[in-house]
């Protein structure tokens, strides 16, 4: 199972792959944190990426992905770096149908 992270999910979903991304993608069953779904709505609300949280296809596909909860331990452990850590996202394309891989 490979857990990804906001921008690998989100370059999924709009199939920005490289050819060797997707088949590696495609090989594996998927899980996200929860915090990765609000990072989603968060992103959209600051008009950063443009996506339609209520679109009945994101939400099957979002729906079919083991999504892990967040615990405060986690919480704790990450407030130290996640500022630092988290790179800059590059430009996603408008958005396309959810990646078929998943079906």
């Amino acid at each position: 199972m490979l857990n990804l992270d906001t921008h690998v999910l989100l370059y999924a979903l709009t199939d920005d792959l490289t050819p060797r991304e997707r088949a590696l993608l495609s090989n594996e069953t998927w899980s996200i944190s929860a915090i990765v779904l609000w990072e989603i709505a968060k992103l959209a609300e600051l008009g950063r990426i443009d996506i339609d949280l209520d679109h009945a296809e994101l939400a099957r596909t979002l729906a079919r992905i083991q999504t892990w909860p967040l615990t405060l331990d986690i919480c704790r452990s990450i407030s130290l770096w996640i500022l630092t850590a988290i790179p800059p996202m590059r430009s996603l394309p408008p958005p396309a149908s959810c990646i078929e891989c998943l079906s």
